[in-house]
């Protein structure tokens, strides 16, 4: 409080500073994991999104792949409307693209099998089938990226910062957001 008295001004005291920083303290101490936890639920929606986006693209092409099978015997890849070239597994999922990664990179498009050979097959699966994709590097999480795309056997997995983690298993087409 201030104080005026025969024209001298004194101000706060100590204890009203002391008071007025607990206060402050304990305010913190409600609203910084509030907002924490706010934080990893925005991540972990915009995660979901990002998997159904990969969903609708891996099933369009899986669509567009038994759509041809009568038409054309053996066909081991489908062209999206984008004019990006998806080489499916003999199951019709997808396996690799000829797509552009996020550097301007061309996907190989050499894989049909439902083995994943290396982690790079895993990004160009990604930005094959996902329109306007979030940033996507093989391996660790580098630059702009937002995911990190690995593999494991018949399995991509793509992992943010949180770490929330999609895996596609090109076996089956079956795609979860853990």
């Amino acid at each position: 409080m201030l104080y005026c008295h025969e024209n001298k001004i004194r101000g706060f005291t100590l204890i009203e500073l002391i008071v007025v920083l607990v206060l402050l303290g304990i305010l913190m101490a409600h609203a910084i994991p509030k907002y924490v936890d706010l934080s990893n639920q925005a991540k972990k929606g915009a995660a979901q999104g990002a998997m159904t986006n990969f969903m609708g693209g891996l099933d369009l092409a899986n669509g567009l792949w038994r759509s041809n099978q009568g038409a054309i015997s053996s066909s081991n890849s489908v062209t999206l409307p984008d004019g990006t070239i998806v080489n499916v597994t003999p199951f019709g999922w997808p396996s690799d693209s000829n797509a552009k990664d996020s550097v301007g990179n061309v996907g190989p498009n050499t894989n049909f099998s439902p083995t994943v050979p290396n982690d790079d097959t895993c990004k160009f699966i990604w930005y094959g089938v996902v329109q306007d994709s979030p940033a996507v590097t093989s391996g660790s999480l580098t630059g702009n990226a937002i995911y990190s795309a690995k593999h494991s056997g018949t399995q991509c997995i793509y992992q943010d910062s949180v770490p929330n983690t999609i895996t596609y298993d090109l076996s089956n087409g079956t795609v979860t957001l853990s």
